[in-house]
């Protein structure tokens, strides 16, 4: 399931659904149109929240983050009015705990001079909670995974310009719940990269990102706490902000869009068996430098 995003020359707000290869769009109303917002499925709905009224924007459209709380449950998109809830940002982690029925939100992209934050939040399907605890170093542009052999919720990476700070901690921590724990993995910060994790075979895949230098096209692994980058042709091109979810009736990942600062991709590819296949290209189009 995709919600919203940017195109070449506009901010969406449209719903589809990918199923038995094909994309359907889903009629009727919804969130209002937005890049970057947290978006997981939980056990019977799919949660949505925050995210950024446009893209890069400009001086008359300018940045604007949002706290909205939205689930799409038995084919509808529903708003809900949490009266706690987290404070606007966009590019949030979040995953689902199956085991404590959470869903999770960490971190994520603020407005003005503290342009991050490094807040843990629960979603128990009707309301928010703040958990105040320490853990990870303030960031955005993270990814979280469930781990179901870990019973634990993985996240990674974030902006490679917070490794440069006093109180940077660490690329990869965990949460059970109840604390955040810091993994011994010593790897670089990766920028809006996607993975998931396989249930069927016990590990994480991760693909792309950005380094704070470029976009990478590198394919890698986790298992055993450790990252094995895999050597693969062919390969999806170089992106960041692209989506991956696990497919379980299948056993593969699926792989859709992104952008690599001056074309947006609308390609689909499945890693199967250890090696890349796409299913469909559509473009990549040039990112038109309207304001949006």
């Amino acid at each position: 399931m995709l919600f919203g995003g940017a195109t070449e020359a506009k901010v969406c707000g449209d719903t589809w659904c990918f199923a038995n290869n094909i994309w359907t769009k889903i009629a009727g109303d919804g969130p209002p149109p937005r890049t970057f917002p947290a978006m997981v499925m939980a056990d019977n709905y799919v949660l949505l929240f925050g995210g950024n009224a446009v893209l890069f924007g400009s001086d008359k459209n300018p940045v604007r983050h949002l706290d909205d709380t939205w689930k799409f449950e038995n084919g509808h998109w529903g708003k809900v009015d949490a009266g706690i809830h987290p404070p606007a940002r966009a590019e949030a982690a979040m995953a689902y705990d199956p085991l404590r029925k959470k869903v999770v939100l960490f971190g994520g992209r603020l407005v003005g001079e503290k342009w991050v934050t490094g807040d843990t939040w629960e979603f128990d399907g009707n309301n928010w909670s703040h958990i105040e605890k320490p853990g990870p170093t303030a960031r955005s542009g993270a990814i979280m995974t469930y781990d179901t052999a870990l019973k634990k919720i993985v996240l990674f990476g974030g902006n490679p310009v917070i490794a440069k700070e006093k109180n940077y901690n660490g690329p990869m921590w965990l949460w059970d719940g109840d604390e955040w724990s810091r993994m011994p993995v010593k790897t670089a910060l990766i920028f809006n990269t996607c993975m998931a994790y396989n249930t069927a075979e016990n590990f994480i895949l991760r693909f792309g990102g950005w380094t704070g230098k470029k976009r990478i096209n590198s394919t890698y692994i986790f298992s055993n706490n450790k990252w094995k980058k895999l050597h693969l042709k062919p390969v999806p091109a170089a992106r960041n902000h692209a989506i991956m979810v696990y497919n379980p009736g299948t056993n593969s990942f699926l792989m859709y869009g992104g952008h690599d600062g001056d074309n947006v991709f609308g390609d689909m590819w499945e890693f199967k068996n250890g090696k890349w296949q796409l299913l469909f290209a559509e473009g990549p189009l040039r990112r038109l430098d309207n304001g949006h």
